[in-house]
């Protein structure tokens, strides 16, 4: 949930962006998505195959808050060639709307 706050304010802030800093906000979003939009929480509690679930996730997670973390501070992180789920996905989705939910 912090990390979905933290992009948010990010996308809202570098709504304009491109060049590394864009790359770096979509591949942050796109880890987000395959952090939260899998079956790992499933497989955590349902015991089925936890401990790998479990690591997939927090890679996820880490590789996506390393991705804000290199935005925010404007350092250009390496070029990463995109393909797979959520190849397409656009950080500004994040950008708060009026009447969303903080």
């Amino acid at each position: 949930r912090a990390a979905e706050r933290r992009m948010a304010i990010l996308a809202a802030k570098f709504s304009l962006a491109s060049g590394h800093k864009e790359r770096d906000l979509n591949h942050a979003t796109r880890n987000l998505l395959l952090a939260e939009a899998s079956d790992w929480g499933f497989m955590i509690s349902g015991g089925t195959f936890p401990a790998y679930a479990q690591r997939r996730q927090e890679a996820f997670l880490a590789e996506a808050l390393g991705s804000l973390d290199r935005a925010e501070a404007g350092r250009e992180g390496e070029e990463r060639r995109v393909r797979g789920p959520f190849s397409e996905a656009d950080f500004r989705d994040h950008i708060p709307r009026p009447g969303d939910q903080a």
